[in-house]
């Protein structure tokens, strides 16, 4: 958190970067010292002179060159100021300033506050969870939880995985109906699930609904990743295609149930659809 309240998730990916050639140098400065210490050893021979096999070289003539230049001298840092010693500097720096940054409300001249980056105002979002109390045909304790948060303000809202079983075309009827007069009565977007066994003898769905807030079913979703040995034995999978549909106030909206994020297959599709916004009823939610 340090680190990113400083500079975002560039500054983060810098830092780590960093860390690569710091090693390096590390890695490197111990090589060569060791390759220095082993040659030292070594070198522990005694040379032999051979007197008479010297020439005299008194009348050799000497060629006298100008005098060279003095080098310039070269600027030599302390040990202690080395790579590492200068990462650890600039960590300390940003964390430090980033816990500044965390537990004030001090904001630089090169960030923006949240109402400058979006300005629009934020948007209330609704969840209604399960209850394992509750009979498999009692929807419509959930749909008057439902109204309940649209009379609050909430403009989206989403029910957990799974929340009633519909046994029957009639039930159905009435629960689609119940949803379709909240969201135009309250100008909400509302997605509800259930578990569609009108079809027993054939087919079982886990499904995922989404009406807009003009009463209209834009997204009619079936899972398409069921969990192993809880309910692959006995749901009937999706095509594994993901439903999008155009908003008014949120953009393009996709739809997905839990184990679904874990399957790039279907997650996959969202930007090349550019989703804005996924809608993931989850039974975890209820655990």
């Amino acid at each position: 958190m340090q680190l990113a309240s400083f500079a975002g998730l560039g500054g983060i990916n810098f830092i780590l970067s960093w860390s690569g050639p710091v090693g390096s140098d590390i890695i490197y400065y111990h090589v060569t010292k060791n390759q220095n210490s082993s040659t030292a050893t070594t070198s522990t021979g005694s040379i032999v002179v051979d007197e008479v096999s010297i020439e005299d070289n008194s009348t050799d003539t000497v060629l006298r060159h100008p005098p060279t230049r003095t080098p310039k001298r070269s600027l030599t840092l302390p040990t202690f100021i080395n790579s590492l010693s200068i990462y650890i500097f600039v960590l300390f720096l940003v964390i430090t300033y980033g816990s500044i940054r965390l537990n004030t409300s001090f904001i630089p001249f090169y960030q923006k506050s949240i109402k400058e980056t979006f300005p629009q105002e934020l948007v209330n979002f609704g969840c209604v969870l399960g209850n394992s109390d509750n009979q498999i045909d009692d929807y419509m304790s959930y749909v008057n939880l439902t109204q309940n948060l649209a009379i609050s303000g909430n403009k989206i809202i989403l029910w957990s995985e799974a929340m009633t079983g519909i046994i029957n075309e009639t039930d159905l009827n009435s629960l689609y109906e119940s949803i379709r007069n909240i969201s135009i009565s309250y100008n909400v977007y509302i997605g509800f699930t259930y578990v569609d066994v009108t079809n027993l003898n054939t087919t079982i769905y886990n499904k995922q609904v989404v009406i807009n807030n003009k009463g209209d079913v834009v997204i009619d979703y079936k899972k398409s990743n069921l969990v192993p040995f809880v309910e692959a034995n006995f749901i009937t999978k999706g095509n594994n295609k993901l439903q999008t549909f155009q908003s008014e106030d949120f953009g393009i909206i996709g739809s997905a149930i839990c184990f679904d994020f874990d399957f790039p297959k279907l997650i996959g599709q969202a930007p090349s659809k550019k989703v804005n916004l996924m809608l993931d009823s989850s039974n975890t939610w209820v655990s």
